[in-house]
């Protein structure tokens, strides 16, 4: 994966790149008004994050994402022989094909992880151990329970007999969800949700205490790790969750006056629905801007503690970065631009696709500015 295609670079001294036919200023009484049209600079690209803090792991395969799933249980009884092992899972939604199935393969996992760290990228085949266990997802099974439901696989006694006799933590880093191919995605509750209820459980029947229900743990950490597949496109700038796809938009800006005081300034951005994943949910964006004009990719810097951001319920959003703006024009700031990415991308594997600079300039991104000018300024 990595970097997509670039984005050229800019810098704050430059002229109006597309030209002053996509520039429009007019006086509309005590406040000015302006629109730009972006620079033809705008891209997307390809970072990492790791998505442990997420309410939700995730299995499968839709619109070119892949996703599998770690759980650790270790808070184990002490000693017992150990006659079955449960684990269940509750399963939350279901994202591509309502019907169909497919088999997940249960492997140990052979190394330590941190889901905070982890990521698709670093999770190598020399974490994947043997395969202990499968189990069957019914997409069919899942829709017609409203997409909530118990399914449960059975790990080999053997195996969980030897995480509790171990004295060390060294024979149990948990276990890996995986697929050979997938027609949906599923997604299941993880040990970070609220709904407590329908938290991820190992549930260990011992040969001398089966008048009982058993001994229920819960994960000490688990996670989803996530790819895509997304291909080169100059038309679209892409945001995804999970996955970490960003998007770089630059504006230019420098015939505003200095010593404008930005009222409202509004970056607006038209959705692609049928390059969007999932196309009946809301999303969240967020905007900040890029500090400098050199980076390695991934690593593009941007401030963190000036932001906009707003939800994309339909084919459009508008989200307030008057604060920015306020900073580029007053100087304090140089403008090299927003940095798009999604406001949950550690949270689920929502995305969204948004028209670029190349497409039609009716879908094109836009800024409008609103502005006052002091008394005897002048244009």
């Amino acid at each position: 994966m990595g970097l997509l295609f670039l984005l050229a670079q800019c810098t704050a001294n430059k002229g109006n790149p597309v030209g002053s036919q996509f520039f429009q200023r007019e006086n509309q009484g005590s406040e000015m008004y302006a629109l730009f049209h972006a620079a033809a600079s705008d891209t997307f690209y390809q970072t990492f994050v790791a998505n442990g803090s997420s309410p939700y792991l995730y299995l499968g395969q839709c619109n070119g994402k892949k996703t599998w799933s770690l759980i650790l249980f270790s808070n184990l009884p002490d000693s017992g022989t150990v006659d079955s092992a449960l684990v269940t899972l509750h399963t939350h939604h279901i994202f591509g094909q309502t019907s169909g199935f497919f088999t997940a393969s249960v492997h140990l996992i052979l190394k330590e992880w941190n889901p905070t760290e982890i990521t698709w990228e670093t999770f190598d085949n020399s974490f994947i151990g043997e395969e202990i266990a499968n189990v069957e997802i019914s997409a069919d099974q899942i829709s017609a329970n409203n997409d909530t439901m118990a399914l449960s696989f059975h790990l080999p006694p053997a195996t969980v007999q030897s995480w509790i006799d171990s004295t060390t933590d060294s024979l149990n880093y948990g276990i890996l969800l995986m697929y050979q191919s997938a027609p949906f995605i599923v997604e299941f509750f993880s040990n970070n949700t609220e709904e407590l209820e329908y938290r991820p459980t190992l549930t260990i029947y011992l040969k001398q205490d089966t008048t009982k229900e058993g001994s229920v743990t819960y994960p000490r950490k688990d996670t989803f790790i996530a790819s895509t597949e997304q291909e080169p496109n100059f038309t679209r700038l892409f945001v995804n969750n999970g996955t970490a796809l960003r998007s770089l938009i630059y504006f230019s800006i420098d015939s505003l006056p200095e010593d404008a005081t930005i009222n409202r300034a509004l970056l607006t951005l038209h959705a692609d629905t049928l390059l969007s994943f999932p196309d009946n949910e809301s999303f969240d964006l967020i905007t900040y801007p890029v500090t400098n004009n050199t980076w390695p990719i991934p690593a593009v810097p941007f401030d963190s503690t000036t932001m906009g951001w707003s939800t994309l319920e339909g084919d459009s959003i508008s989200i307030n970065v008057t604060n920015i703006v306020q900073k580029w024009t007053s100087g304090k700031n140089e403008n090299y631009g927003f940095i798009l990415m999604g406001k949950n991308e550690k949270r689920d594997i929502f995305g969204r696709a948004f028209y670029s600079t190349s497409c039609d300039s009716l879908y094109q991104p836009t800024l409008e500015i609103f502005y006052s000018l002091p008394p005897n300024s002048r244009l």
